[in-house]
């Protein structure tokens, strides 16, 4: 009775019951999207709000896809919104981009009744997320920590440090060198060890070294890129 009362009133276009299913749907669906984004994400930059907002957009996106209709002119309303939201709210992670997006398409599905397209592009889209980030894909090289560490000039010409850097690491990348007044310069390097029972040797034996000093290891994982 209360479905009828509703579907007599002005403007009325979709019954209780189907509003109710696209609630919930859009709700799951925008919790599945969170999910996968707090499995995948290894950046400092993680936002609960984030999470929250991804819950929150499949559900607001298919309300206001149902209020629309067919109707164009508020369509374009609505797209314009989502552009001033857009370019006003900062993204730390690229990649945030495309959840944002994600979580939009599904309200923008569920509010038009794509139930299937939407329910298994979703659970696919969520899949190849994951695939990606175990893969590690489209990271050049794989290091484990970031290097920093001071040296004199001399020690700089005599290549001290490099037969330790042979002696215990399977990958180096010199990311940055700067002088410190005109005696000394400070080195920081991508690094990845050949063992991680050697990071406690390879530490002493560089502070052996004469010249080398304020040694510092910053693990970097996939948490830091370059």
């Amino acid at each position: 009775m209360f479905d009828q009362l509703l579907t007599t009133l002005p403007g009325a276009q979709i019954g209780i019951q189907s509003i109710f299913i696209n609630m919930i749907l859009a709700t799951l669906l925008g919790i599945y999207l969170a999910v996968i984004y707090k499995k995948t994400h290894k950046t400092v930059s993680y936002s609960q709000s984030f999470s929250v907002t991804l819950v929150l957009l499949p559900v607001i996106t298919a309300i206001a896809m149902m209020v629309i209709g067919n109707n164009v002119v508020t369509a374009f309303a609505l797209l314009g919104t989502f552009t001033i939201i857009r370019y006003r709210t900062a993204l730390k992670d690229t990649k945030d981009t495309a959840f944002v997006f994600a979580a939009l398409i599904v309200g923008l599905g569920v509010g038009t009744l794509n139930y299937s397209v939407i329910i298994f592009g979703t659970i696919l889209l969520g899949i190849l997320m994951l695939l990606l980030d175990m893969f590690n894909f489209g990271a050049s090289k794989m290091y484990d920590y970031i290097l920093t560490f001071h040296s004199t000039n001399k020690a700089v010409e005599e290549d001290a440090y490099q037969d330790t850097f042979d002696q215990y690491l399977r990958l180096q990348s010199l990311l940055q060198i700067r002088s410190i007044g005109t005696a000394k310069q400070e080195f920081t390097f991508n690094i990845a060890f050949k063992n991680q029972k050697g990071i406690t040797k390879f530490r002493q034996e560089l502070e052996s070294l004469t010249g080398v000093s304020d040694i510092e290891l910053l693990s970097a994982q996939s948490d830091i890129e370059y």
